[in-house]
């Protein structure tokens, strides 16, 4: 089973090193950062990589209630089915 990480603030920082070296060690990571260009940015940069970007303020109950549920439909498979997308 392939290990997923879910990192706040992916795009800046300690959050980007973060992701940095879980996608180096054969992570998959959803990465969350409230910074839409910046996470653009990070994505580029990690082409290829099983790198998610999800634009979310962590300030806001609706978008972590949501990121997790949107990281595993896209990754490991939905709850109750099989896997969305397995190209992230």
């Amino acid at each position: 089973m392939t290990e997923i990480a879910l990192i706040t603030g992916a795009a800046q920082g300690i959050g980007r090193e973060l992701t940095r070296r879980f996608l180096s060690q054969g992570w998959r990571v959803a990465g969350l950062d409230v910074d839409a260009e910046a996470l653009a940015e990070l994505a580029s940069l990690h082409a290829g990589a099983p790198l998610l970007p999800l634009a979310a303020d962590v300030g806001s109950e609706a978008d972590v209630a949501q990121a997790p549920l949107t990281a595993s439909a896209a990754g490991s498979g939905s709850p109750a089915s099989r896997p969305v997308s397995t190209s992230w």
